[in-house]
């Protein structure tokens, strides 16, 4: 009996492999998946100056098409704001990734490009910082520097001396005083009235800052002059002369009401 029923179930397989024709068999599509590439040296993109200007800030999706050796052949932007899209672009294409391990022709991959904004940093010099967020992401920071530089001549800051002392002058970091100094008042002598204002202005006249600073310490720059449109530097690199910074100091104990006037400032970044 149970010979019997061994029998009967294989004469029902062989049945229905027999009905499987060599047509339907080949018909039958194996379906592998896409080899995603692996990325081997990233680019450090560029943020667009005109972007960091209107501080534009926002992500950008880059597909990418990579041949089997690694290298990007195209790149196109899908999403993201116009005035960044080239800048992720340009960068996407110098992208290198790892060759097809299965000789597949070409793979496919969605780059991001995060353009974070801006920064304000206590330097001399601007820069992009980048960072790379595996496995396709490129966060990308604007770094504005708010020190203003002195100009360089082969890397270096000339060498200055004190005209009034004849003493080598230091390398500082002061403050800027962005406006426009305060004027002295000053009668025309036409009339009887002024011709008074004017001698009485000169009995009781005091030493203001800027006279003092005129004749004793022109070259002490405990600060520096911006211009009326104040600007993003908060502060500016000068060379100061030790003797008329020594001379302002003490100057300025004895008339410690007394400084830079400034007024009519424009704001200006």
């Amino acid at each position: 009996m149970r010979m019997l029923r061994n029998t009967y179930l294989t004469l029902i397989i062989a049945s229905l492999l027999l009905s499987v024709s060599p047509a339907s068999l080949s018909s039958v599509q194996v379906v592998y998946a896409e080899e995603k590439p692996s990325v081997v040296s990233p680019d450090l993109p560029k943020y667009p100056p005109i972007a960091a200007a209107a501080d534009v800030k926002g992500s950008v999706v880059v597909e990418v098409d990579v041949d089997s050796a690694g290298s990007v052949v195209s790149a196109k932007a899908v999403e993201g704001h116009p005035l960044l899209r080239r800048a992720a672009e340009e960068s996407a294409k110098l992208w290198e990734f790892n060759p097809a391990s299965d000789g597949t022709v070409s793979r496919s991959a969605s780059l991001t490009f995060a353009f974070v904004g801006i920064q304000f940093i206590e330097s001399t010099e601007s820069r992009d910082e980048s960072v790379y967020v595996p496995p396709y992401r490129m966060e990308v920071t604007r770094k504005i520097a708010t020190i203003a530089p002195l100009t360089k001549v082969n890397g270096k800051i000339p060498e200055e001396s004190c005209p009034l002392h004849s003493e080598l002058m230091k390398l500082d970091v002061v403050p800027i005083l962005y406006g426009l100094p305060v004027a002295t008042m000053k009668y025309s002598n036409d009339d009887v009235v002024n011709l008074f204002r004017n001698a009485w202005g000169k009995l009781t006249h005091q030493e203001t800052y800027d006279e003092a600073r005129y004749k004793k310490f022109p070259y002490s720059n405990k600060t520096v002059g911006g211009g009326c449109i104040a600007g993003h530097e908060r502060k500016a690199e000068t060379l100061y002369c030790p003797k008329c910074r020594a001379i302002e100091i003490k100057w300025r104990k004895k008339h410690p009401n007394e400084g830079p006037r400034i007024v009519a400032v424009i704001s200006g970044g």
